[in-house]
């Protein structure tokens, strides 16, 4: 039941933490808890940008299923879900390019800010040269993907996968 269910999602996560715990403590560094008000104000004052980046990612994605349903009806909201669905999981591109060259910018911003700048327009180049393509083999096949998942009607969930798929770019830029 749902109990059963809600205890194997905790369950899982506390075993995995446990192992990795002790990994981490036999073979690196013992790992302890300290408690410090003072760290923890500034941990959480450094944190602030990408703790609003994630709330407000979030927030969208909750509000978009609870009110486009009730807006626009169940029919057109499978329609814009599928059209959305590439573009969503296609965001992994950019967001893996900045994941890998953000602790190198970080770390040259403090000693070297102009190759930091270098950093940052080889990742612009290479998230446009990566993600454009991307938008642009999606945008033609929107049509015949549309097609498979609403044969009866694809023109609107074409239209939506042309326009949200460029939303990948413009994540990467």
């Amino acid at each position: 039941g749902p109990v059963g269910i809600a205890i194997s999602y905790m369950i899982g996560p506390a075993v995995s933490l446990s192992f990795l715990w002790v990994a981490v403590q036999r073979r690196h560094f013992p790992v302890r808890f300290r408690f410090s008000v003072q760290k923890f104000k500034e941990l959480l004052h450094d944190s602030k940008t990408i703790a609003a980046y994630q709330i407000s990612i979030v927030l969208r994605d909750r509000l978009e299923h609870l009110l486009l349903p009730t807006l626009t009806g169940m029919k057109k909201f499978g329609f814009y879900s599928a059209g959305t669905m590439p573009a969503d999981r296609l965001f992994v591109v950019p967001e893996g390019f900045i994941t890998a060259y953000f602790p190198a910018i970080s770390k040259l911003h403090a000693t070297n800010e102009e190759e930091s700048r270098e950093q940052i327009k080889q990742l612009f180049i290479t998230s446009i040269v990566c993600c454009a393509p991307l938008a642009i083999l999606v945008t033609y096949l929107a049509e015949p993907m549309s097609a498979i998942l609403f044969p009866k009607d694809p023109m609107l969930c074409t239209r939506i996968m042309e326009i949200t798929i460029w939303a990948v770019v413009l994540r990467g830029v």
